[in-house]
């Protein structure tokens, strides 16, 4: 597959194929044929096939677990979105691990790549994925200290 634009929804599509195990999963979950997850998942193809993703189809996605989607407009909307988790304690330590390696990872690459004093459009377009790692993260700790503090 080709590289998708960072923070584009072509790249949220192809992130949400992906985490349903690929074209044929996608196709699958949407009641769709595969050529259309294919396509409507890279930004030529889908305006030359006058294709596109619904609603209804972000849905059914996101009910089978592609949720890039969601993240991706939580994203544009200006917030976050958070995704329920099993909560127990192995989880809880595994979150803190990866959010401690992806935030230390996210510093050094902002100080490295702002070391010149600038910080230009492919900077940000580089550093991208390692705040979205990061956030994820975060946001996952956000939920599990959520759910804890609503236990009785």
């Amino acid at each position: 597959m080709k590289p998708r634009e960072p923070g584009t929804v072509w790249e949220a599509i192809s992130d949400a194929m992906n985490q349903l195990g690929g074209a044929e999963r996608m196709a699958t979950a949407a009641d769709r044929k595969v050529w259309w997850a294919y396509t409507v998942s890279d930004e030529d193809a889908s305006a030359n096939a006058r294709t596109g993703l619904s609603f209804s189809d972000a849905c059914k996605l996101a009910e089978k677990g592609g949720t890039a989607l969601a993240e991706h407009i939580a994203l544009r909307a200006g917030g976050v979105f958070i995704p329920a988790e099993v909560i127990d304690d192995a989880t809880l330590k595994a979150q803190l691990a990866k959010f401690s390696a992806e935030s230390g990872d996210l510093v050094s690459e902002i100080i490295r790549r702002t070391a010149d004093d600038e910080f230009c459009r492919r900077d940000g377009a580089a550093s991208l994925p390692l705040v979205k790692g990061a956030l994820r993260s975060l946001l996952s700790l956000y939920h599990q200290c959520k759910a804890r503090a609503q236990q009785r």
